[in-house]
């Protein structure tokens, strides 16, 4: 050890450093590797051809990876899975596929200089490495949509359990799901009160994706799909659900969102909202992560409490409950407050 100096300090930095580990996961992930070898160990000429790649450079990159765990190279040339690789399939119990380099995912080698420009300006890096917003891609190209309301339904069978029970509708009439997806969360709420009515709020694109979980959950009669946009309106209601909706969105745009929530609720009625919320200073916390993507992918953020406090207030609404869950988010409900 140098004097004066903490060389596991030099050390832990350099890991964080090295960005190697996640660009080849996410090109191994991107190229559907784990998926391939569901069935069982295959030999790498096997999986370059069926990813059409350069079988001695994805050898290597295999051979990093199962360095680290991701990965065995069980005979030579010949991989299988390992627990954490497990967890890179596309149709595995809370999988990261959609995290790490999946089609909806931010790429992790994108260029530094687009990261650099991001903290100049505070503009996603996504928009000037594709031309346009992430939403427009959404929007635009069917098969980037069809896996995002795929990782909507996985981060909704991760939370909803953990959600549910700390909610009671059962005395509302007219929940109004704002930014409803592909419809998950509406689903389970009508299931668990069948005297409660929806109305899914969303953009025409995802439409079809939103009826079909409505229809397979056989809710479809008691909820109404209505497009448009919740930065100008919203639909009346009793209760406003806005989940993993408001941290897309700077604070400017969650204020609106939120105005318009605020305008929405009939007498009495309650904003139940549902997203992270990050713990001040230093503590850990998985979503101080997911807020470096909303910044680089979207330009919206993970909050605190009190910016949320801040955020209701600046919409007219207060606070009335906050408690987290076992999923990692929390459940923030809120009423108009006197007056307004």
């Amino acid at each position: 050890m140098h004097e004066g100096w903490d060389d596991d300090a030099r050390d832990r930095l350099g890991l964080l450093m090295d960005v190697r580990p996640a660009q080849a996961i996410a090109v191994l992930n991107h190229l559907g590797v784990a998926d391939l070898l569901k069935e069982g160990p295959r030999r790498v000429g096997e999986l370059a051809a069926a990813c059409d790649v350069h079988e001695r450079t994805l050898y290597r990159l295999l051979r990093y990876a199962a360095m680290h765990g991701v990965f065995s190279e069980i005979e030579p040339e010949s991989f299988t899975l390992t627990p954490m690789a497990a967890f890179l399939r596309s149709d595995a119990p809370q999988s990261r596929y959609w995290h790490v380099g999946g089609p909806t995912a931010m790429k992790p080698w994108y260029a530094w200089d687009d990261w650099m420009e991001t903290v100049r300006t505070g503009e996603p890096a996504y928009d000037r490495a594709h031309g346009r917003s992430y939403w427009d891609t959404i929007r635009e190209d069917e098969a980037f949509r069809a896996a995002f309301q795929a990782s909507l339904r996985e981060i909704a069978a991760r939370q909803v359990p953990a959600v549910l029970p700390m909610v009671d509708l059962g005395a509302h009439r007219v929940q109004v799901d704002v930014g409803a997806g592909e419809g998950s969360w509406t689903a389970a709420l009508l299931q668990r009160w069948p005297t409660l009515r929806a109305v899914c709020f969303e953009v025409a694109a995802s439409t079809a994706a939103l009826g079909a979980t409505l229809e397979l959950a056989g809710v479809a009669d008691r909820a109404e799909v209505v497009t448009g946009d919740f930065l100008e309106q919203v639909p009346a209601g009793d209760v406003v659900l806005v989940a993993n909706v408001l941290h897309d969105w700077d604070d400017e745009q969650a204020a609106r969102i939120l105005s318009n929530c605020a305008e929405a609720l009939e007498e009495r009625g309650e904003l139940i909202i549902v997203d992270r919320v990050l713990p001040e200073g230093d503590v850990p916390h998985p979503g101080k992560s997911v807020d470096i993507n909303m910044l680089f992918n979207v330009g919206g953020r993970e909050r605190t409490l009190r910016e949320f406090d801040d955020l209701l207030a600046s919409a007219g609404l207060s606070m009335s409950e906050h408690a987290g869950t076992a999923s990692g988010v929390s459940v923030i409900r809120s009423k108009r407050s006197r007056g307004s």
